[in-house]
């Protein structure tokens, strides 16, 4: 499977807020076939492999793979348990072909679990040296994907073999794909990257917004933990279900209580209010994709990441109080700011 990945229309948080710093996509590719100038994100399609390494870090499920990827194995796995997959890079071979491991986000090791994985057989051809040119090495690559699957799979307490095999891959010119990409580098202006047709979300005030990312993860680790029965088991595969997860953290400290951050969550995560002296934020962590906007706006610097507080809010869906301050009001003239962003279009939620 190779040709350049996809953005959704209106998924992206650099999109959608003028104040974001998102580079998630970018800092994940190893061709550096993706790159942000202003709010646009200029996809290389000659150096783009289709490794999938982008849209695993995509906090917003905003970039899709074109062809068969990990959901269409997720949906393969018998009942046997044992899944036949190979790389999209390999020769031809039995099995599902799947995009490069190092784009195999918690997510889908939680849905391959949930699907009753028991034994997964990947024919990857040879890492080193792959034709793709996917900057990786690649039995260290192996090697941690082998211990992360093992590692939530005994969390749940299950076991899964990971049986690897190297069928022959083809060669190609790697020297003229890399000299097409420096030309394409520097001569290709910005544009607008190709599109899905989406319509845009839900802006009704109050409308909680779950990524298909989010719910997938949500939906298999409910799945998951429905079965067990020991109190310690139960905590250890809860700890499992966030693995990698980062929510919103604030500083009582430095919070100036002026709301910007949940005013601007494109997924209505945060919310805000103030009665009386008191000012509290509250966040409903499993609608939070970690998209770091809330961070990248506040002029306090009062915003920061962490692990969700308690897994069983993030598993019900509940709001969590995350900062409580008394004596403090918000300021009107922050209040002014705000609705003016609004009405600008400055926050294109």
């Amino acid at each position: 499977m190779t040709g350049a990945v996809r953005l959704i229309a209106g998924r992206c948080v650099r999109e959608r807020h003028a104040g974001a710093k998102c580079t998630a996509c970018a800092d994940a590719c190893p061709a550096r076939a993706l790159s942000f100038e202003g709010a646009a994100l200029r996809i290389i399609s000659p150096a783009c492999e289709g490794c999938g390494a982008c849209a695993a870090a995509c906090p917003r499920d905003a970039l899709e793979l074109p062809g068969a990827g990990w959901r269409e194995a997720v949906a393969a796995v018998p009942s046997s348990g044992v899944l036949e997959c190979r790389c999209s890079h390999a020769a031809q071979g039995p099995g599902t072909p799947v995009p490069c491991i190092g784009g195999l986000c918690a997510t889908t090791r939680l849905e391959l679990l949930r699907g009753g994985l028991r034994t997964l057989r990947i024919a990857t051809g040879v890492c080193e040296g792959c034709p793709a040119e996917v900057r990786c090495e690649g039995v260290t690559l192996r090697n941690a994907f082998v211990r992360d699957l093992r590692e939530m799979a005994g969390a749940f307490g299950r076991t899964v073999d990971v049986v690897f095999s190297t069928e022959p891959v083809p060669e190609v010119d790697g020297g003229r794909r890399h000299l097409l990409g420096i030309v394409v580098r520097k001569s290709t202006a910005p544009v607008s990257p190709e599109r899905i047709a989406e319509h845009a979300p839900d802006k009704s005030a109050g409308h909680l917004l779950v990524t298909e990312g989010s719910r997938r993860r949500l939906m298999a680790a409910r799945g998951l933990l429905s079965g067990m029965q020991d109190a310690e088991g139960v905590r250890a595969a809860k700890a499992a279900c966030l693995a990698g997860l980062r929510v919103p953290q604030f500083d009582s400290e430095k919070c100036t209580a002026c709301g910007l951050c949940a005013a601007a969550c494109p997924q209505y995560a945060l919310s805000a209010k103030t009665e009386g002296e008191g000012f509290t934020i509250a966040a409903v962590e499993t609608a939070c994709t970690g998209c770091g906007l809330c961070a990248d706006i506040c002029t306090s610097k009062a915003v920061s990441f962490g692990a969700p507080d308690s897994a069983d809010a993030w598993l019900s869906g509940r709001p969590v109080v995350k900062l409580a301050v008394k004596g403090r009001r918000r300021a009107s003239a922050w209040e002014g700011i705000v609705e003016r962003s609004f009405t600008s279009g400055y926050f294109n939620r």
